[in-house]
């Protein structure tokens, strides 16, 4: 079938153009967490038919994990440019890469994602979630070390700030060598952004010798920065974002974000 120009005049409705940015904002994403952000309730086809009808018009770019697994779904650069000429999107927070992420990455790149998914389905949910992809961006100079993810609830009347780091440790790098060092600079900065709110450091690991070594390491932690060290499942999928989910509704509660002007000008 003839792809269509997806600079056409295509009415985009308000749930394609939210997943359309979903995609855009997160690199490269599963299916499965586009249907958990944008098509939550909603039966598998609904999903299938919106990344077909996208990708027949240049929108998306989808290829299945290793040509039988799952789709891996990404912006294309026409699609970056349609969401832009259409106003829906900010060109800051658009990802249009021309390859998919390598395998040595992928996992690590799901794993975000499913933790973006996570935050945004939470009762209150953050007013600004950020990937490491776009902190990087906007940060300049950048900093030291930028968390995998970067949740910001604004303070109300009602409730209290809170900055919420997310590090997903996959268990390739040394812990005493460069991961808690890294943290540890990881803690310096979100100490920093935090202003006068509270925050926490949630580091998502693999091993329970892992988790324990690395409490162990941060226990003694005095200042106004929390830890929340846990264990990730096997691999990223549906059960990982119920369970993450829960962890972070359990950390937040009725939370609403900091009013410090350099995170709001993120």
């Amino acid at each position: 079938m003839r792809r269509q120009n997806a600079g056409a005049a295509h009415r985009i409705s308000e749930r394609d153009a939210h997943a359309l940015r979903f995609v855009g904002e997160g690199y490269e994403v599963a299916q499965y967490a586009l249907h958990e952000a944008a098509f939550s309730g909603l039966t598998a086809n609904v999903v299938s038919r919106f990344v077909t009808r996208w990708h027949r018009r240049g929108v998306l770019a989808a290829e299945r994990l290793n040509g039988i697994g799952m789709n891996r779904l990404r912006l294309s650069a026409a699609g970056r440019d349609l969401l832009i000429e259409r106003g829906l999107a900010h060109p800051d927070e658009l990802f249009a890469p021309r390859k998919p992420v390598a395998p040595k990455d992928l996992q690590h790149t799901l794993f975000i994602n499913d933790a973006r998914v996570a935050l945004g389905r939470l009762p209150a949910k953050p007013s600004l979630t950020l990937a490491a992809w776009a902190l990087q961006r906007r940060f300049a100079p950048r900093p030291t070390v930028v968390p995998d993810v970067l949740a910001i609830w604004r303070r109300s009347a009602s409730a209290d700030g809170l900055l919420l780091a997310s590090e997903i440790d996959l268990g390739g790098e040394s812990l005493r060598a460069v991961f808690i060092p890294k943290l540890e600079l990881l803690r310096r900065e979100v100490d920093r952004w935090r202003g006068a709110s509270p925050a926490v450091i949630v580091v998502l690991t693999h091993g329970a010798r892992r988790v324990a070594t690395l409490r162990n390491a941060f226990a003694e932690s005095n200042d106004d920065v929390s830890w929340c060290i846990e264990e990730l499942p096997p691999s990223p999928g549906r059960r990982n974002i119920e369970d993450l989910q829960t962890l972070f509704a359990g950390l937040t509660g009725a939370a609403h974000t900091p009013t410090r002007d350099s995170l709001l000008s993120l």
